[in-house]
């Protein structure tokens, strides 16, 4: 888990998250503050640091110094720690607005923004998960026979509560949602989905919370409506003043979602099988599946594996992390299916111009471990990254990948 240090203008620590930073003593912690005042007043830049046992980041907002101490290994990189950084921020703006964190002074700010302590708590465990370093939010595939039914109970639903985005989560994933919910930025969507988790178990089935989406309404607040409809099943929609959370329970709920109580019953059922498909290679160890249009993202390890859940979606973090630094960036895909920040002028097809050069555009990288083959291919609409076998044939590696990725298509990714 990362460690996190506020620090006001004037250099005083402001606020201290993480189990590790809380044994330092103050002397310690206020030199990391102290360091990037020295660098900025000689007029230089200090974006991030690596001692031997952890990397640090800084990154300043209005009114604000914030640092990121996180492990230091292979799982971690700069720019991912930075962009946790602008979610971490995020999560303190949720719950105040952007203008009234900034306004905040020392003896005040500890006191605002101690609703948000369990939501940063969320962030720092996140920093090297491999969904949020894909900036992928978690989704989980309905049953084909069940999909449209529950797509049509939540536009139904949508449309009483004259609210464009709505969700279905299913533990903490998405498994339906309006189109407008896909345009969320991957932040926003992020956070509230981490709200989620902290509000749960909602009581008395329900929760409304006034909220500041950081990069799509930073002064304009939302409610946000959570509902637990079964074990596991929750509705989460974003909405204005209208409509009353008791009129939502009492006239909209029920009516909109009934029909589709026996697919929310089948669809509850993915918070443990989560995603087993039957014709997908045994050879695969890991896999990772992100769409960057709609920041939705996908984790499958097998059941049978040997290695715990978690060292293997770590080593799938490094492999990720290896990956991008090869060159394999997924551009955000636009409507029409051109690339958003695509570089232009290239002179050989499927080739870019970046800084004046020429850049073969990546779409296929691998390596070699000593306990896995590791494989990352681009495809028109996602990136899919995976670990297999160390003594699986190099033959044999992307043939599977190939099958891992109709496998994909064919279930609805």
């Amino acid at each position: 888990m990362a460690g996190l240090l506020v620090f006001s203008d004037g250099g005083s620590i402001l606020l201290n998250r993480g189990a590790a930073l809380k044994e330092a003593g103050y002397a310690q912690l206020n030199v990391l503050g102290s360091v990037y005042t020295f660098v900025t007043r000689n007029e230089g830049q200090l974006s991030a640091a690596v001692a031997n046992t952890a990397k640090i980041v800084w990154r300043r907002y209005e009114g604000m110094l914030l640092t990121l101490i996180a492990p230091n290994d292979d799982s971690n990189s700069e720019d991912n720690l930075i962009n946790m950084l602008d979610i971490i921020h995020g999560a303190m703006c949720m719950l105040t607005g952007y203008q009234a964190l900034a306004d905040l002074d020392a003896t005040d700010f500890r006191l605002k923004i101690k609703p948000t302590f369990a939501l940063l708590d969320l962030c720092l465990q996140a920093t090297n998960e491999p969904l949020f370093q894909g900036q992928a939010n978690s989704v989980l595939l309905p049953p084909l026979t069940h999909g449209a039914t529950l797509q049509t109970a939540l536009h139904k639903l949508s449309y009483a509560m004259q609210a464009s985005r709505c969700a279905i989560f299913i533990g903490s994933a998405v498994v339906v949602a309006t189109p407008d919910w896909w345009t969320l930025p991957f932040e926003d969507a992020a956070l509230v989905r981490l709200w989620l988790l902290t509000a749960l178990p909602l009581d008395n089935d329900r929760k409304e919370q006034t909220v500041y989406l950081p990069k799509s309404s930073p002064e304009a607040p939302f409610r946000l409506l959570a509902f637990t409809v079964m074990d596991d099943v929750h509705v989460v929609a974003l909405c204005g003043a209208e409509p009353a959370l008791d009129v939502v329970v009492t006239e909209m709920l029920q009516p909109s979602l009934q029909e589709a109580f026996l697919a929310l019953e089948d669809a509850a059922k993915l918070v443990d099988a989560r995603w087993h498909p039957s014709h997908l290679p045994s050879a695969i160890q890991a896999l990772v599946v992100i769409d960057p249009k709609y920041h939705r993202g996908l984790e499958y390890v097998p059941p049978t594996s040997s290695k715990p859940r978690a060292d293997v979606m770590a080593t799938m973090a490094a492999w990720m992390v290896q990956a991008r630094d090869s060159g394999l960036n997924p551009a955000k895909r636009t409507d029409d299916g051109s690339e958003e920040g695509a570089a232009t002028g290239s002179t050989v097809p499927g080739n870019t111009v970046v800084d004046g050069l020429q850049r073969h555009k990546v779409t296929e990288c691998s390596s070699l471990t000593w306990h896995h083959r590791c494989y990352a291919m681009r495809h028109t609409r996602f990136v899919l990254y995976v670990l297999l076998p160390a003594k699986l044939a190099e033959f044999e590696v992307r043939p599977a990948v190939l099958q891992a990725m109709a496998c994909l298509e064919s279930d609805g990714f």
